[in-house]
């Protein structure tokens, strides 16, 4: 987790993929929206990693 007042998650691709978090985007208020989009995010990774 980052901190930082922006609402941002995004994916890291790498021998070991990650999900960074920020501290605002921690604070979304809706817990299944924060947990639709980390569900995203680490679709992304799965795409990434079938297509290397």
């Amino acid at each position: 987790m980052l901190d930082d007042d922006r609402p941002y998650v995004y994916c890291v691709a790498g021998r070991r993929h990650r999900i960074v978090l920020t501290t605002e985007a921690n604070r979304i208020p809706d817990p299944e929206q924060l947990t639709a989009v980390l569900a995203r995010t680490n679709v992304l990774i799965c795409e990434v990693v079938t297509t290397l």
